[in-house]
């Protein structure tokens, strides 16, 4: 019956749907231990990933790092910094930050179950972000992300 077919339907159109998982990983610790409820605040190197405008209120330069080792041999690498500016005499900031995952240990097998060595795998995620304080209540930020993936030839 299509009562029973729908949730079905459901769960097959949201497993297709997820395209670039890798984007949705919380790594730095802070972040992650609030549940994705980082956007409120302003004073960590890692800010601006989820609210470039926290660009614009940085008293000074910060830099993090991050390591993650998840399973099956997968490795999260996150990095940022932050430096704070004057643009027209006002609070701004800049930053910069690289993720990369990549996932190692398994060999690619063909169809006739010759062994054709380690699959190459990787996500790449390249952020820059600005921000600007306007006024005491306004402040704008403006992030832009590149972003490359690679699994054995699929690109």
């Amino acid at each position: 019956s299509l009562r029973a077919a729908l949730p079905i339907l459901g769960a097959r159109l949201s497993a297709l749907a997820s395209g670039a998982d890798f984007l949705r990983a919380e790594l730095p610790a802070r972040p992650s231990a609030l549940a994705g409820a980082f956007g409120a605040f302003n004073d960590d190197v890692n800010a601006f990933l989820w609210n470039p405008a926290a660009l614009g209120s940085l008293d000074q330069p910060l830099v993090g790092a991050t390591h993650f080792s998840s399973i099956i041999d997968t490795n999260f690498d996150q990095a940022a910094f932050v430096q704070p500016l004057r643009v027209w005499q006002a609070p701004a900031g800049l930053g910069l930050s690289i993720q990369y995952s990549s996932t190692s240990g398994f060999d690619q097998i063909d169809l006739a179950g010759n062994d054709l060595g380690p699959v190459e795998n990787y996500d790449l995620v390249l952020l820059a972000g600005a921000g600007l304080r306007i006024s005491p209540t306004l402040t704008l930020g403006l992030n832009a992300k590149a972003s490359s993936s690679r699994l054995a030839e699929y690109r």
